[in-house]
């Protein structure tokens, strides 16, 4: 004859629920990265994994340091170059810059070496960027 004993019992349902919380909680925490990962993966601005590349079509197009028409322009890219795209904003595309536009683009604010310089009252660092914007009206976007 085989006696439980209640405290026993109460051990065993105890442990069970203990072990179903953890499982609810590892479940949600696994749901909760997964939507994170496809929401930032989505988002304008989350840099993509090279696939695009923007052509320039025109004479020259400008590359601007942030996206927006009011920033500042740092360099006139010829017709013909192809930059790689590394994320959106709206309008705008994020482009790879590399230092080979120095010889052939139009510098228009892209020094040697970095500077801290203070603008509308706001201290920034400039020089040397490697990544600018450009407005996808300026550009012809695709895949390589």
């Amino acid at each position: 004859m085989i006696r439980y004993s209640l405290s026993a019992m109460q051990d065993v349902r105890k442990l069970r629920f203990d072990f179903l919380r953890r499982l609810q909680v590892q479940v949600g925490v696994s749901v909760l990265i997964l939507a994170a990962v496809l929401v930032l993966s989505t988002a304008p601005g989350f840099a993509q994994s090279g696939q695009e590349q923007a052509r320039v079509p025109t004479s020259h197009a400008a590359v601007h340091d942030a996206p927006t028409t009011a920033s500042v322009m740092m360099v006139m890219v010829p017709e013909g170059t192809v930059l790689p795209v590394i994320g959106r904003q709206g309008e705008w595309v994020q482009v790879q810059l590399s230092p080979e536009l120095r010889e052939t683009s139009i510098v228009l604010r892209w020094y040697e070496g970095r500077h801290d310089i203070v603008q509308r009252g706001e201290a920034k660092t400039i020089g040397d960027e490697d990544t600018g914007w450009m407005h996808d009206s300026t550009v012809e976007i695709s895949s390589p």
